[in-house]
C-alpha cells in the first residue's frame, strides 16, 4: 500500500508543478483505452510542430490524468504513448488558442498487431515511474542533442527553471542537485555555470525524487534532482567526487 501511495504522491507532482509565473497555460487531458478505462503512468511528451523539438514530457496519474505546461508560444504536438498501445498524437496545439489545450478524454487503442517473427530488444521509456521516482532517459531522447543540463531540465517532469535559473520542482525551491548520487557543491550562479557546460551527451539520465530516502543527506524540502552521467565519461573535477 505504501508503494502505490508513493507512485501516487510522485505522479501528483506532475499534476501540481507550477511556475512562479501563473500565466503560463497548461495542457490537460485524459488517458484513456478504448474501453474508457483510464491509462495510468502513460508517456506525454510535448514536441515543437516546426522541428520535432522535445519540450517538456511528464507522465499520467494512476486515473490517466495529466497536465503539462505549455513554456512556448510556438505551435506544438503532443505525443501519449504506453506500452501495448498505439501512440496518440495531436497536433496544432498553441498557447494562442487556450481554449484548445483541454483536450478532454483521448482515447489511445490497442496494438494488436500478430506477427510472424517477434525480436524482442531492451529499449527504455523516455520516462520511467519507479517507486520513489521519475527517470527522464536522456538517451532515449535522439533530440536531447546539442542541449545542456539546464535545458534538459526545463524538459523535465515535474521542474521548473524560472528566468533567473531558479530550479523549482513541484512549486517547491530550494531543490538539491545531486551528480552520480553525490551532492554538488555548487549553488547559485556557479551551479548555473556548471549545468550550462554539462552537454547532453555527457548525461545518461535525470532522476527526479520528491521525498528523498535516508540514503540523500539533503537539507530542507526541495526534494533532490539526480543528474547521471554516462560512465564512460571523464569530466575531471565536474564528477565532485564520484
Amino acid at each position: 500500500m505504501k508503494y502505490v501511495w508513493t507512485l501516487v504522491s510522485l505522479v501528483f507532482l506532475c499534476l501540481t508543478a507550477k511556475s512562479q509565473n501563473a500565466e503560463v497555460p497548461r495542457i490537460t487531458g485524459q488517458a484513456v483505452d478504448q474501453n474508457e478505462q483510464p491509462i495510468p503512468f502513460a508517456n506525454v511528451a510535448l514536441y515543437q510542430q516546426s522541428d520535432s523539438i522535445l519540450v517538456k514530457v511528464e507522465a499520467s496519474d494512476m486515473d490517466g490524468y495529466f497536465s503539462i505546461p505549455l513554456v512556448t508560444d510556438a505551435p506544438v504536438y503532443l505525443e501519449i504513448s504506453s506500452v501495448g498501445m498505439h501512440t496518440r498524437t495531436i497536433s496544432g496545439l498553441t498557447a494562442k488558442n487556450p481554449g484548445q489545450l483541454a483536450l478532454g478524454s483521448l482515447i489511445m487503442n490497442a496494438n494488436a498487431e500478430e506477427l510472424d517473427e517477434v525480436t524482442v530488444t531492451a529499449e527504455r521509456s523516455v520516462l520511467e515511474v519507479k517507486p520513489d521516482k521519475l527517470v527522464f532517459n536522456v538517451d532515449e531522447s535522439i533530440n536531447a542533442a546539442g542541449n545542456n543540463a539546464l535545458e534538459l531540465l526545463r524538459k523535465s517532469p515535474g521542474v521548473i527553471v524560472d528566468n533567473n535559473d531558479q530550479i523549482l520542482l513541484a512549486g517547491r525551491a530550494g531543490v538539491q542537485i545531486y551528480i552520480n548520487g553525490k551532492q554538488s557543491p555548487y549553488s547559485g550562479d556557479d551551479l548555473s555555470t556548471f549545468l550550462r557546460n554539462l552537454q547532453s551527451d555527457q548525461v545518461e539520465a535525470i532522476e527526479v525524487i520528491t521525498n528523498p530516502s535516508a540514503r540523500y543527506d539533503a537539507e530542507g524540502n526541495g526534494g533532490i534532482i539526480n543528474i547521471r552521467l554516462k560512465k564512460d565519461k571523464s569530466l575531471g573535477p565536474t564528477r565532485c567526487g564520484a
